[in-house]
């Protein structure tokens, strides 16, 4: 299914893709979550791609920025962190077509990007006020985070746990209001050139216990 970019998408309560299925949201599409519990679970594909004058946005029915005033209530309520919930990629998304590219996702939960054993491309996206770590990786799961500005989230940017292993490349992290990584120390994520900055502990916590050999890399941020 194709949505198109007329009126702006409410997801008012849990949505999922099935196994099998493809959402594709092209140029322009506004989709807004309604409440803590509106949450989007891709068991099959998600094909999000914007462009640089036309993102796609992930965002709170409170958002009147864009697509309006959406619920009609005259600008009476504004958009905060945990305004929704997630977009959760399972173990059985489609990782050859998975991507969310040239998005802006704000204002949802901890875990707002969510992603277990699999390995979508998250790219060119602005990712930013969450109610805590905006991206959680977990479960062996390898996706391509690059390019993309992660910024002013509640807790930190990213969190990886349970052997994940994501590749995480250019990517600017920044104003985040605690540790800018949070790590099991049994998962190897792969760190190139993200540049860090004013976060509130621009640092990496590692925690937990590493039973096998890991090699810490010096691409991790500084």
């Amino acid at each position: 299914q194709s949505w198109q970019p007329n009126l702006p998408y409410v997801i008012d309560q849990p949505l999922s893709v099935a196994a099998g299925g493809r959402l594709t949201l092209p140029a322009g599409v506004i989709v807004k979550f309604a409440s803590a519990g509106s949450t989007l679970t891709i068991n099959g594909a998600l094909v999000a791609t914007g462009t640089t004058n036309s993102k796609v946005y992930f965002t709170s029915l409170n958002d009147d920025s864009v697509g309006s005033d959406t619920n009609n209530n005259g600008g009476a309520s504004w958009s905060l962190p945990s305004d929704w919930g997630y977009i959760y990629f399972t173990d059985t998304s489609d990782d050859a077509v998975d991507i969310i590219e040239n998005a802006v996702i704000r204002y949802g939960d901890d875990a707002m990007l969510k992603i277990q054993k699999s390995s979508p491309r998250i790219r060119n996206n602005s990712i930013y006020s969450s109610g805590g770590f905006p991206l959680h990786i977990y479960d062996q799961a390898a996706p391509q985070i690059q390019n993309n500005d992660v910024w002013g989230n509640l807790t930190g940017a990213v969190k990886v746990w349970n052997a994940g292993m994501p590749t995480l490349q250019n990517n600017h992290l920044h104003q985040n209001g605690g540790f800018v990584m949070d790590i099991e120390a049994d998962s190897q994520p792969i760190l190139i050139a993200n540049p860090i900055d004013n976060n509130a502990l621009s640092a990496i916590n590692v925690s937990g216990n590493l039973t096998g050999t890991l090699t810490w890399s010096l691409n991790t941020p500084t």
